[in-house]
């Protein structure tokens, strides 16, 4: 990543002064550093803060600019650097993450399900989204709606990021991991593209998590929904009437999903997930010899609320 693509992406205005306590803003270690990098706003607080400093030495440096063959990142801040990539290009990526560090999963856990480093995981959850400390947890909680409430439908916010946080806290992993699942087999232009064959185990399923996650999302028009309110019929819900459907009405709900075009940025990263899987595929493994590396002292393994 060039310095001035850098610059562009992590947004180097200083933040609200309140983004900086951790009951106002996720990422308040990271809206902390800013303010440090300042020689104008004096010392924030929690600017002792190990990961504040970190950070705030990583933006001087971008600040500045890293001089070619000069000034040599550290370890840590190319974790920082990983980590900032991640928050700014990969949005749905991004909202597994956040999703999986909401359900209370460990970042060995999300680590070996997205391949992500431990490292890279530890960063973005102590600069971005700080999960492990409670007041903080507690500030990303209230922003959904209550959790005993159950209801998908009051999300403030209709996008992907809300939706699997929303699922993490009422359904725990397994209804979002489900979901993620989902996501990367949306590579088509509707919801109705790539469903199981009549003759699958499962369809019904499959089905039921593109209706979930197309209601979720509010991608249904009014023309749809009384489409929708046809095909329920005297049913409680739309996920009872699709589970409960006969044969012969199930093409009449993948004429629904054939309505509903999947946005671009779910396209994209399903489609972005294959390019990734098939040059792997075709990319020969090599060889390596390995020696066991010298003992060094960890930079960022030390987790901190």
């Amino acid at each position: 990543m060039s310095n001035a693509t850098q610059s562009n992406q992590l947004q180097l205005k200083r933040p609200d002064p309140d983004a900086c306590l951790p009951q106002h803003s996720p990422a308040w270690r990271w809206c902390t550093a800013m303010y440090v990098i300042d020689p104008g706003c004096g010392n924030p607080p929690n600017s002792d803060d190990p990961w504040v400093q970190e950070a705030a030495e990583f933006l001087a440096q971008c600040r500045t600019g890293w001089s070619e063959g000069s000034i040599e990142p550290t370890q840590t801040q190319r974790v920082i650097r990983e980590a900032c990539v991640l928050q700014a290009d990969n949005k749905i990526q991004r909202a597994i993450l956040e999703a999986r560090l909401l359900a209370g999963e460990t970042y060995d856990e999300i680590a070996r399900h997205s391949g992500i480093p431990i490292a890279v995981v530890q960063a973005y959850e102590q600069l971005f989204f700080n999960v492990t400390n409670q007041v903080c947890f507690n500030q990303i909680c209230g922003s959904l709606v209550h959790p005993g409430r159950l209801l998908l439908g009051l999300l403030p916010n209709r996008d992907i990021g809300s939706h699997l946080q929303m699922q993490a806290r009422t359904e725990g992993a397994e209804s979002f991991v489900a979901t993620a699942e989902l996501l990367a087999r949306l590579d088509g232009k509707t919801f109705a593209d790539g469903l199981p064959l009549e003759a699958e185990v499962g369809r019904r399923w499959d089905r039921m998590g593109r209706l979930g996650l197309i209601r979720g999302l509010g991608l249904f028009k009014p023309k749809q929904q009384k489409l929708i309110q046809t095909l329920v019929g005297t049913s409680p819900g739309m996920m009872i009437a699709m589970q409960t459907a006969s044969e012969t009405d199930l093409p009449l709900w993948d004429r629904l999903l054939s309505q509903i075009p999947v946005p671009k940025d779910i396209r994209d990263y399903a489609n972005g997930l294959k390019k990734a899987a098939f040059q792997k595929k075709a990319t020969p493994e090599k060889t390596v010899t390995t020696k066991k590396p010298a003992a060094r002292k960890a930079t960022v393994n030390k987790r901190t609320a």
